[in-house]
């Protein structure tokens, strides 16, 4: 027995695959890698660390510049003691970048923390730039 096939079919597949294609692309963003070396360093001797949003913060307060209190952490528990923990920055005082996010995967073993991999995107204000997460400069 055959199976009558419509010639709307492949079009429909086409379509499909073409906005599928198009969704997935929109979801990643582009980030800078930040070196972790010297990071961890620290975290060898800081046993006081509870959570992984204590290991983000740490890492927060340790960047020069003036510090802010409007930031939230979040962070998700992985497997096998691995988390992905981000910081979030907005309304920063900058004519042109809105926010900053910061995104660390770290792992706990035992009572030390390590950070495998920490990226960092911006988005602009309105007018200035992209709105979403990316990498390209404002202005």
């Amino acid at each position: 027995m055959s199976k009558i096939v419509s010639r709307e079919t492949p079009a429909k597949i086409c379509a499909f695959l073409a906005f599928l294609l198009l969704f997935i692309s929109s979801c990643s963003e582009e980030a800078v890698k930040i070196d972790v070396l010297e990071f961890n360093k620290t975290l060898e001797k800081a046993n006081e660390l509870k959570t992984a949003k204590d290991v983000m913060r740490l890492y927060f307060d340790s960047l020069p510049g003036e510090k802010d209190t409007n930031y939230s952490v979040t962070e998700e528990q992985l497997s096998g003691g691995n988390y992905r923990i981000t910081l979030i920055r907005t309304k920063l005082k900058d004519d042109s970048a809105e926010g900053e996010k910061y995104v660390m995967f770290a792992e706990l073993t035992g009572s030390t923390w390590k950070v495998i991999s920490l990226e960092k995107n911006w988005r602009c204000y309105k007018g200035r730039g992209h709105t979403d997460w990316g990498i390209d400069p404002c202005g």
